[in-house]
C-alpha cells in the first residue's frame, strides 16, 4: 500500500477538506486479533523526490 491515500470533503458531516493515508501495520501477537490499535509513525517519504522526513513520537489511532 505504498503511497495510498484518499481525499475527502466531509468529516463527520462537516465540510472539512482532509487527506487520509493508508498505512501497513503488523500484529506481533500470533494468536490474538488486533483491536483498538495504535500505529506509531516512524518516518514519511516523498515517493517523487525520495526525501524522507523523520518525526519522533507520532501516534496514529
Amino acid at each position: 500500500m505504498d503511497g495510498t491515500f484518499g481525499d475527502v470533503d466531509l468529516v463527520n458531516s462537516q465540510p472539512l477538506a482532509s487527506r487520509f493515508f493508508h498505512v501497513a501495520v503488523k500484529n506481533n501477537h500470533k494468536k490474538m486479533i488486533a483491536r483498538n490499535c495504535y500505529a506509531y509513525l516512524i518516518s514519511l517519504r516523498n515517493s517523487q523526490t525520495a526525501e524522507e522526513f523523520v518525526k519522533q513520537s507520532s501516534e496514529l489511532k
